[in-house]
């Protein structure tokens, strides 16, 4: 499904505990996922751009996720590790300014003026997508294991894909 890649802006944070922004390294992209991933994700955005949810799965882990879409052109991933939330990912695919900020809300609502004033400062391009994880040990799990930023670049790569944005 994703044969010719899409360039967009990638961000990756992890929150500390005065949920202060701070950048996490970038996981492994498991490349042999991608395909059936793009496939799975593109029938589920056709099905229902709205809500959905996925299991990824690989030898070393298993993630879930639970879609959100705001509009056709803007959403958010939940992803769940064992029952807890790991991150959040917004998917910014700057064909509607309403809806792009509308998939923010989840982040300026419940976070402090930093994330806030981070997200202004570097969300400068579209279409963008932020990971978000829960903590710093959350994202040391996910530089580890690399699902859901492998779920995350699939399902990027799909939504702005069918969108027709990214270059």
């Amino acid at each position: 499904m994703m044969s010719q890649p899409l360039v967009f802006l990638t961000l990756n944070l992890y929150l500390d505990e005065n949920r202060v922004p701070h950048a996490a390294a970038t996981p492994p992209l498991y490349e042999e996922y991608a395909d059936p991933m793009g496939d799975l994700f593109h029938r589920r955005l056709l099905e229902n751009v709205q809500a959905f949810e996925v299991e990824l799965v690989n030898p070393r882990e298993t993630v879930r996720g639970r879609w959100t879409g705001i509009g056709k052109t803007a959403g958010g991933m939940v992803w769940y590790r064992e029952g807890q939330i790991e991150a959040m990912t917004v998917f910014l695919s700057g064909v509607s300014v309403h809806d792009d900020a509308m998939a923010m809300m989840p982040f300026l609502d419940q976070s402090k003026p930093p994330l806030v004033d981070y997200f202004r400062r570097t969300l400068t391009s579209r279409p963008a997508m932020v990971t978000v994880y829960a903590s710093r040990n959350a994202a040391e799990k996910a530089e580890e294991h690399g699902m859901i930023f492998t779920g995350s670049m699939v399902l990027g790569g799909t939504l702005f894909g069918q969108l027709g944005v990214g270059s």
